[in-house]
């Protein structure tokens, strides 16, 4: 629309079928929108109301048509989008037309990673700039492989083509997972990388690696395993030790008072 002084038609347009964070109403998850207290690795992927992110290098809005970089689809895929919404005509043949609506275009992405799964190899990326370009490589691919800044506390092996991860239940700050592992390796969890999350596997506890940009991934030894993920920031601790604190005080000070009351 190039501004308020523009064409303002896709802006109106764009808030009669999907308004910025609406999706929260109907339980529809999405990778983007207005997030308070962001980390700056996930502003770097998606963007926010003040800079643009990276995935607005991977795709070009013409005048006619939407077109974009296999890159677009690489992060599509490994943040479990299923489905974009469209103002203008994707070209290419990765997306495949689903709906056709008034003012949007509804596609498909056949090709998305599930929400959990597993890889059998890594790349170390040194910075968020190495990753981005590892990213952007021709031979890099989110199924087989995730990015880490560090490496596994244990070896993995590349044969995880038989391993199954299955989503038992998921919460705002609680998912269980069911992993059945072919051979050690990382499960990827399609979620944000956050402070808080902590991670068990058979209710040990277990490191939590920043993969693919800003999502969590952690070592899974061979077989059969129960592995849950939990959001305990140390602000609920701290929180809570307050509270208990002040009305540990606040008790003590109705008893002082109560004290002086009888002894006059």
């Amino acid at each position: 629309a190039k501004g308020w002084q523009g064409d303002l038609g896709p802006y109106f347009a764009h808030r009669e079928y999907l308004h910025v964070n609406s999706n929260i109403l109907y339980d529809v998850d999405s990778p983007d929108g207005y997030v308070s207290l962001a980390p700056n690795y996930i502003v770097d992927v998606w963007g926010d109301m003040n800079r643009r992110g990276f995935v607005f290098n991977t795709f070009s809005i013409g005048k006619a048509d939407f077109s974009a970089a296999p890159a677009f689809i690489k992060l599509l895929n490994m943040f479990n989008v299923k489905y974009l919404i469209l103002a203008k005509p994707y070209r290419g043949s990765s997306m495949k037309l689903v709906e056709r609506g008034k003012n949007f275009l509804l596609y498909e992405n056949p090709t998305v990673l599930p929400r959990a799964y597993v890889v059998g190899g890594y790349r170390l990326a040194s910075n968020p700039d190495e990753a981005r370009r590892i990213l952007l490589s021709g031979e890099y691919n989110p199924s087989m492989e995730a990015i880490l800044y560090e490496r596994p506390y244990q070896e993995i092996s590349p044969g995880q083509a038989e391993s199954i991860v299955k989503i038992e239940k998921y919460a705002g700050n609680s998912v269980r997972l069911q992993a059945s592992m072919a051979g050690p390796g990382l499960l990827v969890l399609a979620d944000t990388f956050y402070p808080g999350w902590e991670a068990e596997v058979d209710g040990a506890k277990t490191p939590i690696l920043k993969a693919n940009l800003c999502q969590r991934a952690i070592f899974v030894p061979a077989g059969n395993h129960t592995v849950r993920f939990r959001f305990r920031p140390n602000s609920l601790a701290i929180g809570l030790a307050v509270t208990v604190l002040g009305i540990a005080a606040l008790g003590a000070m109705f008893i002082l008072a109560g004290r002086k009351g009888r002894t006059a």
